[in-house]
Order: structure tokens, then C-alpha cells, then sequence
């Protein structure tokens, strides 16, 4: 359906972005939800840890970014 398709089609987005990046973490965890993407059950246990892979992440960038910056 379409919103599978949606489902997958961001999560292997950001799987690869993830890890052009470095984010080994989030594209690991990004690649599980693209795996998963027709399964409900497995995507209903993986959403809330892709959230807070995603937490941490943004947590890590912006904490490098102000230690960068000087502020």
C-alpha cells in the first residue's frame, strides 16, 4: 500500500544518509524499519527505538555543533 511504501521508502533514506554520515546507530535501526516495513508488529516495537536512535543523534550533532562554535 502507499503507506508502506512511505514507510520504506523514508527509512532507507535515512539509512543511507545515516550512514554517509557516520550514524552507524540510526542507519542500523533506520535499515531494521526498512526491513520491517510490511510487518506491523515488528514496526510498532522498532518506531520508538528509530525515535530515540534519532533523540541521541540530533542530542550528539547539536551538543559537537555549540562545543564547535564556542557557545
Amino acid at each position: 500500500g502507499g503507506r508502506a511504501h512511505d514507510v520504506r521508502h523514508a527509512a532507507h533514506t535515512l539509512a543511507g544518509l545515516s550512514a554517509n554520515f557516520g550514524c552507524l546507530r540510526l542507519a542500523e535501526v533506520a535499515r531494521a524499519v526498512n526491513d520491517a516495513h510490511g510487518d506491523s508488529a515488528t514496526l510498532g516495537s522498532l518506531l520508538p527505538v528509530l525515535d530515540a536512535v534519532l533523540a541521541e543523534t540530533n542530542l550528539l550533532i547539536t551538543t559537537t555543533e555549540t562545543v564547535r562554535s564556542g557557545f
